[in-house]
């Protein structure tokens, strides 16, 4: 599967992503879409949800309670941690002019 979606990513010429805990987009998978100068010119849209956002309902703590009954490491911010180190990924790429 990850073959294939490189692929994929590889002859987009635009692409989108939601997403907002784990690492998929530090995975090799993604390298070539966010390196600057890959190959043709590709428009990247990354949508991740706003850890600071206020107000009922927090999704991200729904969401946490949620995936904690699957998984007991997503409890105590866990979630709203990744989403932030997300978002600390894209910028510095973001900074780096690969967009």
């Amino acid at each position: 599967m990850a073959d294939d979606l490189r692929a994929e990513l590889a002859r987009a010429k635009w692409v989108t992503v939601l997403t907002s805990r784990g690492n998929d987009l530090q995975r090799d998978v993604f390298a070539g879409a966010l390196r600057a100068g890959s190959e043709g010119t590709k428009r990247v849209r990354i949508l991740l949800p706003d850890p600071d956002a206020v107000g009922p309902p927090d999704w991200i703590e729904v969401r946490e309670a949620e995936a904690v009954t699957f998984d007991h490491a997503y409890q105590g911010g866990m979630l709203r941690l990744h989403i932030r180190q997300n978002i600390s990924y894209v910028a510095a790429h973001i900074c780096l002019g690969a967009y």
